[in-house]
């Protein structure tokens, strides 16, 4: 569920995802919101706090914050393939940029 921040609604909301399954690493989290909320933009990762500390990070809790688009027309404009392409280009772009604030956490 996200939250507006005036709760009017209206869209631009935050959605923070918790994961606290060893087996389970950030990609599934990102895997999952990519298929199933591609309107949802990745914010960053949340770090744990210093009573809950991790070894492994990977195999700890997994807090993602995300923002809901605040308009669909954005959305909607990468919504299809175009015949350059440009769908999976997006795509791949958000993938690495996710991956890079994940990895400077």
């Amino acid at each position: 569920e996200t939250h507006d921040d005036d709760g009017s609604g209206s869209g631009g909301g935050y959605a923070l995802l918790c994961l606290n399954a060893p087996e389970l690493d950030t990609r599934f989290l990102i895997d999952l919101v990519e298929e199933n909320a591609p309107e949802l933009n990745f914010i960053q990762r949340i770090e744990n706090p210093m009573s809950y500390p991790a070894i492994y990070p990977e195999r700890a809790l997994k807090v993602l914050l995300y923002q809901k688009s605040s308009t669909n027309n954005e959305h909607d404009a990468n919504k299809g393939p175009t015949a350059e392409g440009g769908h999976k280009e997006e795509t791949r772009r958000k993938d690495t940029e996710e991956e890079e604030k994940i990895n400077r956490w």
